[in-house]
């Protein structure tokens, strides 16, 4: 165990040199950066802000697809129709295996009145995600314009069952089925939608961003993208450990611990905090590499408060 610890901190120490090959270009890093922050005005509803921003992304990284289905999602609630359709286009390109593009496209054809275009993106949605409530709603409302009740109805039903609470669905529901002449149904429909319209726990969609379903909602980056994920080995060496890092009574494998890093000194190099059943030791990081100051530190005074606040700092530097 402390051996493979000391090997993991040297390894450190060589990175924090300056030795690590193939490292992620900053760019893209900026392009998600940029996009993430389109995502949190977004939900400010600063909706030119996003599209901004999101333009910002792509012109870093003009392939960064998530920010394309971003962009088409700020320009529709913008109202920027024609903007939004070109974006929305160039989104289903680049991602054609996305709910998201097709359903952002499927909005914004709809809201232009170009319904046979809005169907087939929303049934491109139910392709991939076959139970998806609001692709469902949104191609039945389409259907019930085109008076093709007997495809609308079903369609208002299966969303119900995925989603009971749903106050669009049931009331599109009752709307169809009062229009197919199956007034009775419609009338309990309806006694359904009255009921869910005054609970506290229904849900209707609208025409502002985050009430139109879950796949009208912008993409995020995780930071665990493969373009920001550095795969490849970095070029460290490996070197004796000094005799003061190994324990002349090493603790069972089975003994509970944790290591942590932190720059508690505040000088710009991480530190290591070894916390096992023994104790909790303190590895300062210098030009030298790595020195043991945990007597040094227990000479000044530190006990379990100074243990707790060297582990509180890990914590909130992770």
């Amino acid at each position: 165990m402390k051996v493979l610890i000391t090997v993991v901190l040297v390894a450190l120490t060589a990175l924090q040199q300056g030795g690590g090959r193939g490292a992620k270009p900053l760019d893209v890093e900026g392009a998600y950066r940029a996009n993430n922050r389109g995502v949190a005005l977004l939900e400010q509803f600063n909706y030119d802000g996003a599209a901004t921003a999101f333009s910002e992304a792509l012109k870093v990284s003009p392939d960064l697809s998530i920010a394309r289905a971003n962009l088409a999602i700020a320009l529709l609630y913008a109202s920027k129709n024609p903007e939004a359709a070109d974006a929305a286009r160039a989104a289903v390109t680049a991602l054609p295996e996305s709910p998201t593009a097709h359903y952002v496209a499927g909005l914004i054809a709809k809201a232009d009145n170009r319904l046979d275009e809005a169907a087939a993106a929303f049934a491109r949605v139910l392709q991939l995600d076959r139970d998806d409530a609001g692709a469902k709603v949104q191609l039945g409302q389409i259907r019930t314009q085109e008076r093709k009740y007997d495809e609308a109805i079903p369609l208002f039903q299966q969303a119900l069952t995925a989603e009971p609470y749903n106050v669009t669905a049931a009331y599109s529901l009752a709307l169809a089925l009062t229009r197919a002449g199956r007034a009775d149904e419609g009338r309990q429909a309806m006694q359904r939608f009255d009921t869910l319209r005054s609970s506290a726990y229904g849900v209707t969609y609208a025409q502002t961003y985050l009430a139109q379903g879950r796949y009208a909602e912008a993409l995020t980056s995780t930071g665990s993208e493969r373009s920001l994920v550095n795969t490849s080995t970095p070029a460290v060496s490996f070197n004796e450990a000094p005799s003061e890092f190994l324990s002349s009574k090493p603790a069972p494998s089975a003994t509970p611990g944790a290591i942590a890093l932190v720059d508690v000194d505040n000088d710009g190099d991480l530190d290591v905090i070894d916390v096992e059943a023994g104790g909790v030791r303190l590895l300062r990081k210098d030009e030298r590499g790595f020195t043991d100051r945990s007597a040094q530190s227990r000479n000044r005074g530190a006990s379990i408060e100074r243990a707790e606040k060297w582990w509180d700092q890990a914590v909130r530097a992770a």
